[in-house]
């Protein structure tokens, strides 16, 4: 679905891409390969903690899996904070939007309307 949804706006099928939550299930890789993807980016946690361990733990940024030739990206765990954290990122600052809110469900429509995606509106 990704695949196809990539394709549809963009013209053309993606490499790779960020899992949803970056979640990782053993085999997904299969999956991916079999779609053409080349690469994929997860937690930090889910390659140092997964099997085979990397050989340099604090500094790695990707593994090639034997099966399937399909690499996995760790997102970098400092730059992470610095998005995602309530309390040490841009997200826990007061001039910035609440963390986890969404204008596109705040505001009233005629305000979100002239941003939405063609297929977006059709949809409402």
């Amino acid at each position: 679905m990704a695949v196809e949804n990539y394709q549809k706006h963009f013209g053309r099928k993606p490499s790779g891409f960020w899992l949803p939550e970056c979640a990782y299930q053993k085999g997904i890789e299969v999956l991916l390969e079999e779609h053409g993807i080349k690469y994929f980016f997860i937690d930090t946690h889910g390659l140092l903690y997964g099997e085979p361990r990397p050989f340099l733990r604090e500094f790695c940024t990707g593994l090639l899996f034997s099966r399937t030739g399909v690499a996995a990206f760790a997102r970098d765990v400092e730059s992470s904070k610095q998005v995602w954290s309530a309390r040490e990122g841009y997200p826990g600052d007061y001039q910035y939007r609440e963390f986890y809110r969404d204008l596109g469900f705040d505001a009233p429509y005629d305000y979100i309307k002239p941003f939405l995606h063609k297929d977006e509106e059709e949809g409402l």
